[in-house]
């Protein structure tokens, strides 16, 4: 796992080399109390790994027009 992401929109982000590493995170943080539906693993786009993060409220949702 590397966290060299200095200079990127990423920065300050664990970066995880797989999905599968962000996905265990993702199992390890619900075992400690945090809840699924809150948590993503995602690719990233200006690193190139993973990232674990947390759902924005409106996600899932259909803007207004």
């Amino acid at each position: 796992m590397s966290t060299e992401t200095k200079g990127r929109k990423c920065a300050g982000k664990r970066r995880y080399r797989t999905l599968q590493q962000a996905l265990a995170t993702v199992e390890r943080l619900v075992a400690a109390g945090a809840y699924r539906e809150r948590l993503n693993a995602y690719p990233c786009q200006f690193c190139g790994g993973h990232h674990v993060g947390h759902l924005g409220p409106n996600t899932g949702r259909r803007k207004r027009t």
